[in-house]
């Protein structure tokens, strides 16, 4: 049925899932479309490549993910063993829609408004499943005060310790739907924040320089959702041979996007920054930095919304002056009295507008 666990359209796996094409392959597993012929839908079956993943790493991510039980996130339905190979598989919610990777080319890019709108979809998200870095940042200043109440000192000692981390994200984890949705896939490295010091390698464009030496936190899934804002508003990494270096500065966006308006440029240098001391800590502040641009991000946009708008005047008769002609029929004037030409000389009182 299958060579070296490549399954054809058509093939049944397990019994119970039929192939109908291979989605995609990576160096962690081959994704396929399946069918489930039992629940009567379509679903992503994920054969992890390594067989050394046991069903307690499965159990791990679906229940992880299960967890979460966010709209923006694609829920899993089964996992397992091949009964062939011993080669484990986790069946998912099927995504309909397009990874971000095809937006990122030069051939076919989303217009900056809808990059900014998908990646604050994302951040919402991760807002969402991350731990609470703001009111950690606040607890620890009310500790710094001294003014830490015994139920605080319980709260900021639990909360570095909750929320998950997804360690992956990269435009082939993003999917965007025919309506606009952005889905996050892929949790197969996807850590609790209190499990995030054990490192899987995820993808090394997407990765800070320091992680595989210092635990997971959430800057570093920021730190990636930053490079793919950048890839798809410029349609280039930030950095040489796409490795994130702390020696080397990341590319102005403006060398690659001249019409960005100068405070979007410097939010992305922000947010792609290997400096831990530069970089975004908090979806919240991220999504917020992004909103207070208010939809401003190329300086076309910004010279269209201040331009005032021009007043042909046309020439009157003899005498008279079309700008102070205008100009009176701007003022409000009524006809229950003569306050409105009260003082006008017989040329102005010919320019007399009635509005009410």
């Amino acid at each position: 049925m299958c060579i070296r666990d490549r399954f054809q359209p058509g093939n049944v796996i397990e019994r119970k899932y039929q192939v109908r094409r291979m989605i995609g392959s990576g160096g962690f597993s081959i994704v396929y479309l399946v069918y489930d012929e039992m629940f009567d839908r379509e679903a992503a079956l994920k054969l992890f490549k390594h067989p050394d993943i046991s069903l307690d790493d499965l159990r791990r991510e679906a229940t992880a993910v299960s967890r979460l039980k966010h709209p923006n996130i694609a829920q899993p339905l089964d996992w397992g063993i091949l009964s062939g190979s011993g080669r484990p598989f986790l069946v998912s919610e099927f995504i309909d829609g397009e990874e971000l990777t095809v937006y990122t080319r030069h051939n076919r890019r989303l217009g900056v408004g809808a990059a900014v709108q998908a990646i604050m979809s994302l951040l919402a998200t991760l807002a969402d499943i991350h731990p609470d870095v703001d009111r950690l940042a606040e607890l620890r200043a009310i500790n710094d005060a001294g003014e830490l109440t015994t139920e605080q000192w319980e709260e900021l000692q639990a909360l570095p310790a909750r929320g998950t981390l997804h360690r992956d994200i990269k435009p082939a984890n993003l999917i965007l739907t025919a309506d606009g949705t952005l889905k996050l896939v892929d949790f197969n490295i996807a850590a609790r924040a209190s499990a995030a010091n054990v490192t899987r390698v995820g993808t090394p464009s997407y990765m800070l320089p320091e992680v595989g030496i210092m635990p997971w936190q959430t800057d570093a899934d920021l730190f990636a959702t930053g490079i793919v804002l950048y890839e798809l508003i410029t349609g280039h990494h930030p950095y040489p041979n796409r490795q994130p270096t702390i020696d080397t500065a990341p590319a102005n966006p403006l060398d690659h996007a001249p019409e960005l308006l100068p405070a979007l440029a410097e939010l992305l240098l922000r947010a792609v920054s290997c400096d831990p001391a530069v970089r975004y800590q908090s979806a919240r502040r991220f999504q917020a930095d992004l909103a207070a641009l208010d939809g401003r991000y190329t300086l076309s946009a910004r010279s269209s919304a201040t331009s005032p708008t021009l007043v042909h005047l046309v020439p009157g008769a003899p005498n008279t002056n079309p700008y102070v002609t205008h100009l009176l029929t701007l003022y409000s004037q009524a006809r229950r009295d003569n306050s409105g030409t009260r003082g006008l000389d017989h040329l102005a009182r010919a320019t007399y507008v009635a509005t009410r």
